[in-house]
């Protein structure tokens, strides 16, 4: 309910920006925020949530079958991808013996 509420407010005022709204301004700073924790952080899961957030304000805006929801379930899936390799890689390091076993293997699930 609090998304509906969100968009509601947010979806106004595009005459006053140039044509854009600020819906569209929260999906692109979404976008950015996916792409810098995933590339230059490499917290996956960070990037995966802000980008299913991306993902929800594309529909909102242009619906279900537009160029910026296949980009956001693309950096979706991008994201759960690189999620899974680094927990495989972590489950090979830490299952050697000889190497600490009380790290985490993961963080916390998505």
């Amino acid at each position: 309910m609090a998304h509906i509420q969100f968009f509601a407010a947010a979806g106004g005022g595009g005459e006053a920006r140039g044509g854009r709204s600020l819906l569209d301004d929260v999906r692109e700073m979404c976008m950015s925020a996916g792409l810098f924790f995933q590339n230059v952080r490499g917290l996956y899961q960070q990037a995966f949530q802000v980008y299913q957030f991306a993902l929800v304000c594309a529909v909102a805006l242009e619906g279900h079958d537009s160029t910026s929801v296949a980009d956001s379930c693309d950096n979706i899936g991008e994201a759960l991808e690189m999620h899974t390799k680094s927990v495989e890689i972590r489950t090979q390091v830490y299952a050697t013996p000889g190497r600490g076993h009380d790290t985490p293997l993961y963080w916390p699930p998505l």
